[in-house]
């Protein structure tokens, strides 16, 4: 036979819990929740809007730069020369791909995926849904 306690009686905790009562919010306590939600809800589209702006112009600025290494590096007429000569790049596109890989500038690349990425997450925060207040007939 089990003689432990804890285990078929009524302990001190469930005594507190039986005697609890619900206690009613504070008046006001509904409106200044939604204000705030609100007021964050704002804050965040805010600084999403300013996020996508941000990110955008380095989008662009970055683009430019990589457009312009990609040239004097010459991946681009590599490019035009595996399009322009389709049979050329189907008998060794391997090599292909590594001749343009090393005319390719990462260091600019990274940039412009980054840029990319926080657009995206800056969508998120600038689509937050709007709270909005309404009356409750109070």
């Amino acid at each position: 036979m089990n003689n432990e306690p804890y285990l078929h009686g009524v302990d001190d905790i469930d005594v507190a819990f039986a005697r609890l009562e619900r206690v009613p919010p504070p008046p006001g306590l509904h409106g200044a929740v939604m204000q705030a939600i609100g007021a964050r809800a704002r804050q965040r589209r805010r600084l999403g809007y300013v996020l996508i702006g941000t990110a955008l112009c380095a989008a662009i600025v970055a683009s430019f730069l990589l457009g312009q290494q990609l040239r004097i590096s010459g991946a681009i007429d590599l490019a035009g020369l595996a399009l322009a000569n389709v049979d050329l790049f189907l008998d060794a596109p391997l090599e292909f791909a590594l001749a343009v890989a090393e005319g390719v500038p990462w260091l600019l690349v990274l940039p412009v995926v980054v840029c990319f990425g926080t657009i995206l997450w800056a969508t998120r925060l600038a689509l937050t849904p709007g709270v909005r207040l309404r009356s409750t007939g109070r």
